[in-house]
């Protein structure tokens, strides 16, 4: 297998960023077009010339063949793609797809020989890019810019090139891949062109203020509109959704087309309810930006919106085409949206018995976190059973959330009220005789240990207890789930007087 190969237009600097990047990574460059050259002793340009396009892509092809037999950096030519048989080659290599404008390539193509490119340069380029730009994305493992400099280029790339992880969603043909990597959001195209090949336009939702970071380079391989919608739960509303909705029309969005959703765990919720109901179902995608994003929202295919009465109580199941989770976006989020995340890590890992984890390595707590949630999703998609366990200290989250809203949008995030719905699932099976109180005790101390609150705030108990009762997991009367003998399960029939007893003590709790 190859180390790399590089696809794209002519022009686009395939073979700088191959031999630049093969002396960073230790390894050798190789061009197809020099090996063309080096195994027939004729140019492309003679090839093409003399014996024609269709009989230099069989050599081009031979050439390729070659060149994937060796731990190399391979430089493609710009039609390589275009031979049936070189796409064949390319199926499980590592692929870089580069992209350039036709300005750009212009700049670069100044005075060189290219035979396709002969009469008007550029409309021969505008329409080969058309005619290619699907063959780059279907191939494409990721898609970056070309026209940023080579010094900036190269250290992208490598970083790419680094250790992956793929967990699975096994639905039978709605079946799904959770890839967590630096960079993930670079596979996007490729993503979509495999998973959508229909497609012709890509609607991203995001926020104004993710828009503008440095990180915000994302190529859906498609024509793109952008939607921008409000920050955190704001986004969840009928109002937006209805806005969004109306924009996805104007741009011209068809059943065939895609939503992709770049963000948190609201973005992804919002996004895939829109992708659920518009034209009564179309395909979304996740770039999933956020710990709590990554670990809980953009798996599994819950999607909703809020009403004035509780959380998510307004959604629908709907699985995506396949979700993204890129570590490095992780280095730009502030304390806080750690700990948004960290209350759903912690879950995943008491659920799994993970008494030893601590928050210094992230990527493997997110892969923790999906591997299980992959796994119960793929054997319980709507919560008929297993899946129920996910909802783990939601209870009370879900409760003091809605009420920490109507006092302040910013006064409790997700992950924290998970952690304060996990300290307090955890007092509730002591109170039912179903745990030790050195079992609490554990529980505190891994909550503490990723910065997560184990008080519970002032919140009216009564009111608490009213937004249990309408908890969209209940069947007509308290369902918790709590840890108990035999691990981790769903109880239904709690006496509401032994609920108000823990929220009680634990209000008075310091």
């Amino acid at each position: 297998m190859a180390h790399l190969v590089v696809v794209g237009m002519p022009g686009v600097g395939k073979s700088a960023l191959a031999h630049a990047l093969a002396e960073v990574r230790g390894v050798t460059a190789l061009d197809t077009d020099d090996l063309v050259d080096e195994m027939t002793g004729r140019s492309v340009q003679e090839w093409i010339r003399v014996e024609g396009e269709a009989a230099f892509r069989e050599v081009e092809a031979d050439a390729l063949e070659r060149a994937l037999t060796e731990d190399v950096v391979v430089a493609t030519g710009g039609g390589t793609l275009t031979s049936s048989r070189s796409r064949e080659l390319l199926v499980g290599q590592p692929v870089l797809w580069l992209d350039a404008d036709v300005d750009t390539l212009l700049t670069r193509l100044d005075e060189t020989d290219r035979p396709l490119l002969e009469g008007d340069p550029r409309t021969r380029l505008s329409e080969l890019a058309d005619a290619r730009r699907s063959l780059y994305a279907e191939a494409a493992t990721w898609t970056l810019s070309g026209a940023q400099s080579l010094d900036a280029l190269v250290p992208r790339v490598d970083a790419l090139l680094t250790p992956s992880m793929t967990r699975r969603v096994e639905l039978g043909e709605r079946s799904y891949d959770v890839v967590i990597a630096r960079g993930a959001r670079h596979r996007l195209a490729g993503l979509l062109s495999r998973s959508a090949p229909r497609a012709r336009r890509a609607a991203l939702l995001t926020t104004a203020s993710l828009r503008v970071q440095p990180w915000f380079d994302l190529s859906t391989g498609l024509e793109t509109v952008v939607i921008e919608v409000p920050d955190g739960e704001a986004a969840k509303t009928f109002s937006t959704l209805e806005q969004v909705c109306e924009q996805l029309a104007h741009a011209g969005l068809s059943r065939h087309d895609v939503v992709v959703s770049v963000g948190g765990g609201a973005v992804c919720d919002l996004a895939g309810f829109v992708a659920a109901i518009y034209l009564r179902g179309v395909g979304v995608a996740h770039v999933a930006t956020t710990l709590l994003a990554q670990v809980d929202a953009a798996v599994g295919g819950k999607t909703a919106v809020d009403l004035a009465a509780g959380k998510n109580l307004v959604g629908a199941f709907h699985q995506p085409l396949g979700v993204l989770c890129d570590l490095e976006v992780l280095d730009t989020l502030p304390e806080r949206e750690w700990r948004s995340g960290w209350g759903e890590v912690v879950k995943c890992a008491l659920l799994e018995g993970r008494d030893d984890v601590t928050p210094d390595e992230p990527a493997a707590l997110v892969d923790l976190a999906v591997d299980l949630k992959a796994r119960i999703v793929s054997s319980d998609e709507r919560e008929g059973a297993q899946r129920a366990l996910l909802n783990y200290g939601h209870t009370l989250a879900h409760a003091i959330e809605a009420l920490a809203l109507e006092r302040d949008p910013d006064e409790l995030r997700h992950g924290e009220a998970v952690g304060v719905g996990l300290a307090f699932a955890a007092r509730l099976a002591l109170r039912l005789g179903r745990i030790e109180a050195t079992r609490v005790e554990h529980v505190d101390e891994i909550l503490t240990r990723f910065g997560l609150e184990t008080r519970l705030k002032e919140f009216d108990t009564e009111e608490i207890l009213s937004y249990m009762a309408r908890d969209k997991k209940a069947h007509h009367d308290l369902t918790f789930v709590l840890d108990g003998p035999r691990g981790v399960e769903v109880v239904s029939g709690v006496d509401v007087g032994v609920v108000r007893a823990t929220l009680e003590a634990m209000k008075g709790e310091r």
